[in-house]
């Protein structure tokens, strides 16, 4: 009889205050958990600097905390026989190893939205359970690593290791019944961070704990039997992909998400005027799905307001995009020249929308202008 892989198929499940709902694709209190989208980086590799957690797809960074180290990160086609249905993963290559000290570290961090933990209770009596559950392959055998939960001031810590046993083969990684924490405070208000989630991959001595499985009052991440080979091993490598963080005792069948549903739930956080496939840059040389305006009058300064839809969750940084010059301006398209941009996010940039102006330059009847722009509001 053919096997089915349950990893895959929704669940009729229990809730922590046992409950029985059925959840759909929801459930996961993280959003892009089979990393299927990546908005700013398309695909591309990216080193991570020492001391600056980077986004490498949307709602997964890499922290690394090793001057001497080389590390890069990048959203990579998934062969999967093990775990059928997943197309991307998140990896992570060393491709230059150092010795690790007691205050370095390497960690895929994976931030869960304020407004998500809001049924989980937790910070007070009775706390919900939650379970975590992932896919995870290393380039190392027998790697020991630490999954961690923090709250958003870092001050409180539940910490569980898990070990990949085979080089190079998916492994199905399982955290059912995790007790949630009622002792401190836990954000959940539209854009903070709830929890972060941290696959710990390297780790000084530092930030160890020998503490596992229960919740300390902490900003130690990992636990002492934490292995390195990870961060010493020039070519390592470490992928993950299909990550669910849920409420309730039991780890149920990942939620695949439509494409478009997790996009909008990633443009909540980030969005951006270039087509999907297209990475944010100066000079793309196209004005498809740019801000288009076409002034109305015999010399103005035309200007657009651009409203987010779905809303952010916070008021986002813009940056805006020259589609034909290496400058930040509009392109006027008939006068072939640039005009300068206004954005000023004292009055017109909030979660719902942003005002792109030209500053003081006269347009012609008729001129049309463009601009690409992006909108950061991540975690």
């Amino acid at each position: 009889m053919q096997s089915i892989n349950n990893n895959r198929y929704p669940a009729f499940i229990m809730n922590g205050t046992g409950i029985g709902q059925y959840r759909s694709e929801d459930r996961n209190m993280l959003m892009n958990g089979d990393m299927q989208v990546d908005q700013v980086n398309e695909g591309a590799s990216v080193t991570v600097p020492s001391g600056t957690p980077t986004y490498i797809v949307d709602g997964a960074k890499i922290s690394l905390v090793q001057s001497s180290a080389v590390v890069t990160g990048q959203r990579v086609a998934v062969n999967n026989p093990q775990a059928q249905g997943y197309q991307y993963a998140l990896k992570v290559t060393v491709s230059t190893g150092h010795a690790v000290g007691t205050t370095d570290s390497l960690l895929v961090q994976l931030p869960v939205e304020g407004p998500m933990m809001r049924y989980l209770n937790w910070g007070h009596n009775q706390p919900g359970y939650v379970s975590l559950g992932f896919w995870a392959m290393s380039s190392l055998a027998g790697e020991v690593y630490t999954m961690s939960i923090q709250n958003s001031a870092k001050t409180r810590m539940l910490r569980h290791t898990f070990t990949i046993p085979l080089a190079n083969q998916w492994t199905w990684i399982a955290i059912p019944g995790i007790v949630g924490d009622s002792t401190t405070t836990w954000l959940t208000t539209d854009g903070t961070v709830g929890a972060y989630i941290n696959i710990v991959l390297a780790s000084g001595t530092s930030n160890e704990s020998g503490t596992v499985d229960s919740w300390t009052s902490s900003a130690l991440f990992a636990h002492t039997s934490q292995t390195n080979n990870t961060l010493t091993t020039s070519g390592a490598t470490f992928q993950i992909t299909g990550v669910q963080f849920e409420a309730g005792p039991v780890n149920t069948p990942f939620a695949l998400r439509p494409y478009d549903r997790q996009m909008a739930l990633c443009q909540r956080q980030y969005r951006k005027s270039f087509l999907v496939g297209t990475a944010p840059a100066q000079n793309v040389a196209s004005v498809v799905n740019a801000v288009t305006i076409k002034n109305p009058i015999a010399a103005g300064d035309p200007s657009h307001y651009l409203q987010f839809n779905p809303r952010m969750c916070a008021t986002p940084v813009i940056t805006t995009y020259n589609p034909s010059a290496a400058n930040a301006n509009w392109r006027n398209i008939t006068q072939a020249a640039d005009a300068a941009v206004s954005v000023d996010p004292a009055t017109s940039v909030g979660p719902d929308g942003v005002l792109l102006a030209t500053a003081g330059t006269d347009a012609a009847l008729g001129d049309i202008l463009a601009i690409h722009y992006t909108a950061d509001a991540r975690l």
